[in-house]
């Protein structure tokens, strides 16, 4: 899990990754809604193109990667087969 403000409304929101043995791979961006008090949950990489079935999520980073003001997201992976790590980024346009 990891913090930041990924739409810009200066509200705490988090992004969690989630890696199973049955290679249900999400990467999840909670944005905080102040209208509601609670949390609209986003999904923004579809798992099936996203990653291999021997990929793991092994870390989440948010961090503004291009300097637009807008909270991006690196992710690295850990691919069993290959026995390679690869650092993947999720760019907010």
């Amino acid at each position: 899990m990891a913090y930041g403000d990924f739409n810009g409304d200066k509200a705490v929101d988090f992004v969690t990754a989630t890696s199973s043995n049955s290679n249900s791979k999400v990467i999840k961006i909670y944005l905080f809604d102040k209208s509601t008090d609670d949390f609209l949950v986003i999904y923004p990489c579809n798992p099936v193109h996203c990653y291999g079935s021997d990929t793991t999520i092994v870390n989440i980073i948010p961090v503004d990667i291009n300097y637009d003001g807008m909270q991006d997201i690196i992710y690295i992976t850990y691919e069993s087969t290959s026995n390679t790590y690869t650092v993947n980024t999720l760019i907010q346009t």
